[in-house]
């Protein structure tokens, strides 16, 4: 396989890795986030000022402690181990565990927790990510990944999107710290359910699905082979080129972020759910921004009374242009209407596909670590057939 081959497949697995949990996260409650997040976020920047960490040290450093957090409100006890997995990079920041282990407690304790409902705290890393980006995270990684042509459509024209470089750094540093950490549950997940994966696995497994079966298993063999083994983490890239990576400009598409990204799919060890090929990739987008705008406009919307007022038409060319709008500011071109409208149905089963998927994380105990998605999938579609 062609580093080129290789480097696309790793950049469209990041991004349906990413889709997903960006259907998986707008499920939860918005209003219980808002006081929550706000608090939480208030708490780690008075930490960060009274430990002097400033700019991207103290953005690693809140990434650590909504780590500690999450484990801490998910598993009934925390071992030494797990703590050592979170931790594993801190030399690279001169972070001390001791004091770490002290913040953690103490957001524990002042925050209570335990008592906070499960649909905010399950993947609370992830989630205020999201959170703050507000549904547009996977399509900045995938602005991003055609600006440094580690993918490439015609509906793209290069470097005409309103968002600057400059807001890149951040916001990819936060992007590649989250799948770290998801990286981390994993190997914790695999080290300590290894019966239950064994179980998870014979489930899947019928002829019929041979094929999706050894897809899956490969990518576990994969990650589970990496465990133990170092690897560079996307902080260590960025404290390493200093200010040049700062800009997220053309020094950033160097040997060492690709091979980074192609390390980082191993670990990860996902399976792509949703799109295989790029033009997928952007008419599943479409859809699912069409979807976001009707979801949001569809309360003031009286079905009822359409017909003295706009017909269906003309309400789903309102949506389709605003939808345009949307990928617009990335300087992708949207899809023709009725290609916009059957995704916006596929998107809304990929809804229902995230919606069990935490049904059944929140009947589970420990749901720190959750089934996989892929093995979530593709034991749903055997119960289903």
């Amino acid at each position: 396989m062609s580093e080129k081959y290789e480097l696309r497949n790793c950049a469209l697995n990041i991004l349906d890795y990413l889709y997903f949990h960006e259907l998986a996260f707008g499920l939860s409650a918005e209003n219980t986030k808002d006081v929550i997040y706000f608090d939480l976020s208030n708490k780690i920047e008075k930490i960060n000022l009274s430990r002097g960490y400033e700019n991207k040290k103290a953005d690693i450093y809140k990434h650590y402690l909504l780590c500690g957090v999450e484990l801490f409100a998910a598993l009934p006890t925390v071992s030494t181990p797990d703590i050592d997995f979170v931790t594993g990079n801190f030399e690279l920041y001169e972070f001390s565990k001791d004091f770490f282990l002290d913040d953690v407690m103490s957001l524990v304790i002042k925050c209570n927790i335990k008592n906070i409902d499960k649909s905010v705290m399950h993947k609370l890393v992830g989630q205020n990510f999201y959170y703050d980006y507000d549904k547009l995270v996977t399509i900045e990684v995938l602005k991003l990944f055609l600006d440094k042509k580690f993918l490439s459509i015609k509906k793209h024209r290069e470097r005409f999107g309103l968002i600057e470089y400059a807001k890149y750094s951040d916001f990819f540093l936060r992007v590649m710290l989250f799948i770290e950490f998801e990286i981390v549950k994993k190997q914790i997940y695999i080290r300590n359910k290894g019966d239950q994966l064994k179980d998870e696995i014979n489930a899947i497994w019928n002829w019929d699905n041979a094929d999706n079966f050894m897809l899956l298993l490969g990518a576990l063999s994969k990650s589970n082979s990496l465990i133990g083994i170092d690897f560079k983490s996307i902080g260590d890239e960025f404290n390493s080129m200093g200010d040049k990576y700062n800009s997220m400009g053309e020094d950033c598409t160097g040997e060492d972020l690709k091979k980074y990204l192609i390390d980082i799919c191993d670990r990860l060890g996902h399976v792509n759910l949703f799109f295989n090929d790029i033009s997928k990739c952007v008419d599943t987008l479409n859809g699912f921004y069409y979807y976001y705008v009707y979801d949001r406009s569809k309360r003031d919307i009286d079905y009822d009374d359409l017909e003295s007022i706009r017909t269906k038409e003309d309400v789903e060319n309102e949506f389709v242009a605003t939808t345009e709008s949307i990928m617009g500011v990335y300087s992708i071109s949207s899809s023709t209407k009725p290609t916009v409208i059957s995704y916006y149905e596929q998107v809304n089963k990929h809804y229902e596909i995230a919606r069990g998927w935490l049904d059944e994380i929140y009947g589970r105990e420990g749901h720190f670590i959750g089934q996989d998605p892929s093995f979530y999938y593709y034991l749903s579609m055997k119960k289903l057939g």
